[in-house]
């Protein structure tokens, strides 16, 4: 099994956008969303339900062009099969500075709150590897 990034895209607010996706099967296993600038790469890896959640406000982000460096989201729950380690051998981006573990819910009725969380850890530790500024939001 091997994988490989197709799908290649400017997402709306024009961040490069690659599709992870399984050789073998075709079935997408995440997304690579890459900067305008080099930077270091975040990995963050979570189930799809939230993951998904995820992606969809990372999207929203009208600066996320800007960002230094790379941020992969991986879909567990679609990788489990083989392990994540070979995966993240086969990314363009081998060795991740830093990984951010997305909460996960059974109860689909907490998936928003979960991925929320796990949105703001995302960006947490973005700010802090020098990826974006940090955010203010008004009170």
């Amino acid at each position: 099994m091997s994988i490989h990034l197709n799908e290649r895209h400017l997402a709306r607010n024009a961040a490069l956008v690659d599709v992870i996706t399984d050789t073998a099967q075709g079935a997408s296993l995440g997304y690579e969303i890459c900067g305008a600038f080099a930077g270091p790469t975040l990995l963050v890896a979570g189930h799809t339900a939230i993951a998904d959640l995820v992606y969809d406000r990372l999207m929203k982000l009208p600066t996320l062009a800007w960002m230094h460096g790379t941020l992969v989201l991986l879909f567990l729950d679609r990788m489990e099969k083989h392990g994540l380690d070979f995966h993240i051998t086969q990314m363009t981006n081998p060795e991740p500075d830093e990984l951010v573990f997305l909460p996960f819910d059974l109860d689909p009725a907490h998936h928003a709150a979960a991925a929320q969380d796990g949105f703001n850890d995302a960006l947490n530790v973005s700010v802090r590897l020098g990826m974006i500024a940090a955010i203010v939001l008004p009170a």
